[in-house]
């Protein structure tokens, strides 16, 4: 049986500092996505337009999460391709109203390690969101 320490760990999303883990970052900084960097900005990211090919990392907190999801949803309206890196929380509304929007799932094959802390206890995904995208899912392995 798993203490109560480790399960409200894993449910937590009282911290927002979960830094990107570098191959993740570089992958997409690589492809000409620009990161908002909503953690250390000197900017709010939820004030500003984002860039036509946006990363994005959000705060992870159940406060700010539905806030930058429905700013990436807004911006790709626009005509941005985004890219958020967020908990795997499927029966969260936020996840639904991606959905809702139409999505590239891409799921990672492991729990990931971010820079500034052990590896996480909550499994991750990436999605990709822009005007076009349909519904699919993909492995980061695929990309």
């Amino acid at each position: 049986m798993m203490k109560k320490q480790t399960l409200d760990t894993m449910f937590s999303s009282g911290n927002d500092e979960w830094e990107t883990p570098k191959h993740i970052y570089d992958f997409f900084i690589n492809r000409g996505y620009e990161d908002i960097n909503p953690i250390n900005c000197k900017w709010d990211a939820l004030e500003i337009k984002w860039f036509d090919k946006t990363f994005c990392n959000p705060p992870y907190s159940r406060k700010l999460m539905p806030l930058f999801i429905n700013k990436a949803i807004e911006q790709s309206k626009l005509g941005k391709d985004i890219i958020l890196l967020i908990p795997s929380r499927t029966d969260t509304k936020y996840f639904h109203a991606l959905l809702n929007e139409g999505v590239e799932i891409i799921f990672l094959d492991k729990r990931l390690r971010f820079s500034n802390k052990a590896p996480a206890p909550f499994p991750s995904l990436i999605i990709h969101l822009n005007a076009n995208t349909k519904n699919s899912i993909l492995n980061f392995q695929d990309l």
